[in-house]
C-alpha cells in the first residue's frame, strides 16, 4: 500500500482488498495457534467460545470499522483453532506397541509402490493394529517398507503383515533435511517395515473412501494403457507426468532431467496444472468465438474459465491430487473464478483468497517448504514484475507499436522479468533452505 495515502485512503484501499488483511490475520492466528501447542488442551475450547462471542459482537456493532476489526480478529482465532484442532489426536502407534513384540497391521493401501533397487514403498491407512493378544482399532497413516521379494500391491487393497515400527528421524548434519517435521506435516505417524513381501497377506478390498475409490477407477485404465502400449522407460515417464506416479523413475532416467535443469518436470505440481490450464483456456476460447451466436449470448472469455476449471480439476484428479499440485489447482481455479466475476484485474485479493482456502483445508501447510516458495514466487511476480515491466518498456516508448522488433523485444523482456522478479525473492528462502541460490 502507496505511503502517501491518507487515513481515509487507507481505509478504503482496506474494504477495497479485505482478503489481504484477513489473510495476514489468519497466518498470524495460525503462527500463534502454532507457539500454543503445548496448551492444546485447556485453549481450543476457549478460543471457540472467544471466536463466537467474537462473531456475534459484529453483528451488535453498528459502525463498519469496528466490524473490520471483529472480522479481522475472528480470522485470527480462527486459525488459532484450527492449527491447534489438528495436534488434538497426536499419533498413539508408537505408543501402544512401545517395548512389545508380535506387532501385526491389518489396513488399505493408499497408493502405488515405488520401488528402488529391491526395495519398495507405499503408505497405508491402519485401521487395525494386534499387539500381543489385544485388537486395538486406529487410524493412521504410515510409511511402509518392503525389503525383499516385493508384491504387486494396487491402491484400496486391504492388507495385514507383521511390522517393526520406528519413528522418523532426522540425520545430525549440518542443513539437514527436515525430514521428522515434513513427515509429521503430511499426517504419518511413523515408518513400518516388512523384511519379506511374503509375509503380507491380501485380505480383499479396502476402505479406501469414496474419492479414492474414484480417483483409482478413472487412474486404473489410463495405468493399463500405458504399461500395455509403451516401453518401460517411456512409461515411467508418462505414468509420472499424467498420473503423478514416481515408483518407475530410477536415477538412471532421473539424471538426464538433473542435468537439463529439468527435473521438476517429473513430478507434478503447479507448472504442469498451470500449463493444462493455459492450453484448455486457450483452446476453448478459440473454439467458442467460432461459433458467431454464442458470441452474441454470452462473454465467451467467462465461459472458457468455467469449462477450465472443469478441467484443471479433471487433471488434478487422474494425477491423485498430489499436494503441490492440489494447491496450484486452488490457485489456478480462484484465478479462473476472479475472470467469471470480472475481478481478474485484482490479483493480490486473489491470491489471498487461494491463500486462505489453501491454509483452510490444512493449515499446517504454512510451515511447509514448498506452500512458501510456491506463495513468495507468486507475490514477487505481481510485486516487482510491473515496475520493471513498465521501466523496460519504456525502453521503445511509442515505438512498440509500429515493429515487429520491439514487440518481441517486450515479450522476451516480460518471460525475463517475471523469472528475475520470482528469483529476486526467492532468494532469501532458498538460501535459508536449500544453502544455495538459484543459477537460472
Amino acid at each position: 500500500m502507496p505511503s502517501g495515502l491518507t487515513s481515509g485512503e487507507k481505509k478504503l484501499e482496506v474494504v477495497k482488498r479485505p482478503l489481504v488483511p484477513v489473510l495476514f490475520f489468519f497466518i498470524s492466528g495460525i503462527v500463534a495457534g502454532r507457539a500454543l501447542l503445548s496448551f492444546n488442551q485447556h485453549i481450543y475450547f476457549p478460543l471457540i467460545i472467544l471466536t463466537a462471542a467474537i462473531f456475534i459482537l459484529s453483528f451488535i456493532l453498528r459502525r463498519s470499522y469496528f466490524r473490520l476489526i471483529c472480522l479481522l480478529l475472528m480470522f485470527f482465532f480462527i486459525g488459532a483453532s484450527f492449527v491447534i484442532h489438528t495436534s488434538m489426536n497426536p499419533p498413539v502407534l508408537l505408543e501402544l506397541t512401545e517395548g512389545k513384540k508380535g506387532i501385526v497391521l491389518e489396513g488399505t493401501v493408499l497408493s502405488t509402490e515405488t520401488v528402488n533397487q529391491e526395495r519398495a514403498r507405499f503408505d497405508l491407512s491402519v485401521e487395525t493394529a494386534f499387539v500381543d493378544q489385544d485388537i486395538i482399532p486406529i487410524r493412521e497413516k504410515v510409511s511402509v517398507t518392503v525389503y525383499k521379494n516385493i508384491v504387486d500391491l494396487e491402491p484400496g487393497r486391504r492388507i495385514r503383515f507383521p511390522a517393526t515400527l520406528r519413528p522418523f528421524q532426522n540425520f545430525n548434519n549440518p542443513g539437514r533435511y527436515e525430514y521428522e517435521g515434513i513427515m509429521r506435516l503430511r499426517g504419518y505417524s511413523c515408518r513400518a517395515s516388512v523384511s519379506d513381501g511374503r509375509y503380507i497377506v491380501p485380505m480383499g478390498r479396502g476402505d479406501s473412501g469414496l474419492l479414492m475409490k474414484a480417483m483409482e477407477s478413472a487412474r486404473a485404465p489410463i495405468r493399463r494403457f500405458i504399461n500395455d502400449n509403451l516401453s518401460e522407460r517411456n512409461g515411467a515417464v508418462y505414468r509420472a507426468l499424467i498420473l503423478g506416479e514416481m515408483q518407475g523413475i530410477d536415477n538412471d532416467l532421473r539424471e538426464p532431467f538433473n542435468i537439463t535443469g529439468l527435473g521438476h518436470v517429473l513430478s507434478v505440481s503447479g507448472m504442469h496444472v498451470g500449463l493444462v490450464a493455459a492450453v484448455c483456456f486457450a483452446l476453448f476460447r478459440f473454439l467458442f468465438s467460432r461459433s458467431y451466436s454464442l458470441m452474441l449470448r454470452m462473454d465467451i472469455r467467462k465461459l472458457a474459465a468455467v469449462v477450465t476449471c472443469i478441467c484443471v480439476y479433471g487433471y488434478t484428479f487422474i494425477a491423485g491430487f498430489q499436494v503441490s499440485a492440489k494447491r496450484a489447482m486452488i490457485m489456478a481455479i480462484t484465478y479462473l473464478l476472479s475472470m467469471v466475476i470480472g475481478r481478474e484485474k485484482d490479483p493480490w485479493s486473489t491470491l489471498a483468497l487461494a491463500a486462505v482456502i489453501v491454509l483452510a483445508l490444512d493449515p499446517n501447510d504454512l510451515f511447509n517448504i514448498s506452500f512458501q516458495l510456491s506463495f513468495i514466487a507468486v507475490i514477487g511476480i505481481f510485486w516487482l514484475s510491473p515496475e520493471i515491466y513498465r521501466l523496460a518498456k519504456e525502453r521503445f516508448g511509442d515505438t512498440a507499436r509500429g515493429g515487429v522488433l520491439p514487440r518481441i523485444y517486450i515479450y522476451f523482456s516480460s518471460l525475463l522479468i517475471i523469472t528475475l522478479s520470482a528469483v529476486i525473492f526467492l532468494l532469501p528462502a532458498t538460501t535459508y533452505y536449500f544453502y544455495r541460490r538459484s543459477e537460472e
